[in-house]
């Protein structure tokens, strides 16, 4: 029997643990949630959400990609996960180049992870140039995003897009 069991045969409206799809019992392909007693549809509720399942906000991903396509820079858009591919360095063509610009957002105290310490990159990258591509996670507080989205584009020279007129705001973090 579940703790979630147990306790509802006191109070009957208990708060359910939360239940991924991905865990699974001691390596059986039963799902934990499927062990549960069911409960009467008036007291399920289901709460999902991309911040909920990776530890981040969507809208804080929208942000950051909106400000992307605003400098014209390239990225990979995510599939899942708090992190954003992203060619931050943009005119980086060799290592020292990359390393100057990363060491520029450093001093501007934004930090970001290079993709080339990421498995896998050069077998998706093909023909492209992989120096100043980089792994940046939006999994903070909204502030602290628009904060550095801010501080990149003043130190690496990032500037709205002719034709491009939306602006971000903190608004939209919320």
């Amino acid at each position: 029997m579940s703790d979630l069991q147990r306790k509802r045969r006191h109070d009957g409206n208990a708060g359910a643990p939360f239940v991924s799809a991905l865990s699974l019992s001691n390596g059986s392909p039963e799902l934990e949630c499927q062990k549960l007693v069911p409960l009467p549809a008036s007291k399920v509720h289901i709460i999902w959400s991309f911040s909920k399942d990776f530890g981040s906000s969507g809208l804080r991903l929208k942000t950051a990609i909106a400000r992307f396509h605003q400098w014209g820079a390239p990225f990979i858009y995510p599939q899942a996960g708090p992190y954003v591919t992203v060619k931050l360095v943009k005119d980086a063509e060799t290592l020292e180049e990359e390393n100057e610009g990363l060491e520029r957002l450093k001093q501007a105290g934004v930090m970001v992870s290079r993709l080339r310490g990421f498995g896998g990159w050069k077998g998706f990258s093909g023909n492209l140039n992989y120096y100043g591509w980089v792994r940046m996670t939006v999994a903070v507080l909204k502030d602290r995003l628009l904060d550095a989205l801010n501080r990149i584009a003043d130190i690496m020279k990032y500037e709205e897009k002719e034709g491009n007129h939306s602006v971000v705001t903190q608004d939209e973090c919320d």
